[in-house]
C-alpha cells in the first residue's frame, strides 16, 4: 500500500492525485524501492514493475515518459534497489 505525493504517478494507482490515506496498488509484492519520484516493485514471480517520473530513464522501460500506473520492466529478478534518479535489479 502506498500514500503521499503523486505528482508523477509514482504511487502507481493510475492517477496523479496525492493520497492522504494508503491505497492498495498491487499484490504478491516481496520488495519495494523508492526513488525521488519513482517506485519499483518486485513481485513473488520475479517480475519487476515501475511507475512514476522517468526523465532519466529510471523506470527501465526504454523511454523517458512518466508512468502513472505500474509497467512491467523485466523478469527473473532476485532483488531491486532505487536511488534518487536510478534503479537497479539483481538477476
Amino acid at each position: 500500500m502506498r500514500t503521499g505525493w503523486n505528482k508523477y504517478g509514482q504511487l502507481g494507482d493510475e492517477t496523479k492525485v496525492n493520497k492522504k490515506n494508503f491505497v492498495w496498488v498491487m499484490g504478491k509484492v516481496v520488495a519495494m524501492a523508492a526513488g525521488a519520484d519513482h517506485s519499483v516493485v518486485l513481485r513473488r514471480d520475479g517480475n519487476v514493475w515501475a511507475a512514476g517520473r522517468n526523465n532519466y530513464g529510471q523506470l527501465g522501460d526504454g523511454t523517458n515518459h512518466a508512468r502513472k500506473g505500474f509497467v512491467l520492466i523485466t523478469s527473473s529478478v532476485e532483488n531491486i534497489a532505487a536511488g534518487a534518479f536510478h534503479s537497479m535489479v539483481l538477476k
